[in-house]
């Protein structure tokens, strides 16, 4: 038996509505049940279903990040880690743009590690370029929070201006600090 089906709005009738949906989902965060139900009361009758197809393909933000956006972050900020830097991301969110710590990453791949082992599915990490390409298409972005070296390696002229690139190898870093410091005093 075919489940019934709200008919579909004519093209011009979304387009004409496309700046309020817009203000009320990403501004003033309202639900798509919520602007459903505004919509019928103005005699637009649409389904929940209609209006998250709708907001897809009018790409606008999601509310809530993918989780294999969160591994993805999960695997560049491990790479960083083991370079001695620690890093915080900046995440698109409806108008802005969010920073999520790398504790906030860990947190929620904890808690969608728990959600594939209830399943009994194991969850595959992406390899480090293919992480990097997700996050470069999510136009998310990552910066350093802190570096780990000692102090004594900032008090002389060096060519190291703070600033990390993401595709930084480690040996490339290594060549930066001895560049810093050709006596060798740091740690990674």
């Amino acid at each position: 038996m075919a489940a019934d089906r709200s008919p579909q709005p004519p093209k011009e009738a979304w387009e004409r509505r496309k700046h309020v949906i817009r203000r009320w989902y990403l501004t003033e965060n309202r639900t798509c049940e919520d602007i459903q139900r505004t919509l019928e009361n103005e005699g637009f009758k649409v389904s929940e279903r209609q209006i998250k197809n709708r907001l897809s393909e009018w790409k606008f933000e999601r509310k809530k990040t993918p989780f294999q956006q969160y591994v993805a972050m999960l695997v560049v900020a491990d790479y960083y880690k083991s370079c001695g830097v620690d890093i915080d991301f900046e995440v698109p969110k409806r108008e802005e743009r969010v920073t999520y710590t790398t504790q906030k990453v860990r947190k929620e791949c904890e808690r969608v590690k728990k959600r594939y082992a209830t399943r009994g599915q194991p969850l595959h990490l992406p390899s480090l370029s293919h992480a990097q390409a997700i996050l470069e298409q999510n136009k998310i972005s990552w910066s350093e929070k802190h570096l780990v070296v000692r102090p004594n390696v900032f008090e002389q002229d060096h060519p190291y201006n703070g600033l990390l690139s993401p595709f930084v190898k480690p040996a490339a870093m290594l060549q930066l600090f001895k560049l810093a410091n050709p006596s060798g005093v740091y740690v990674l």
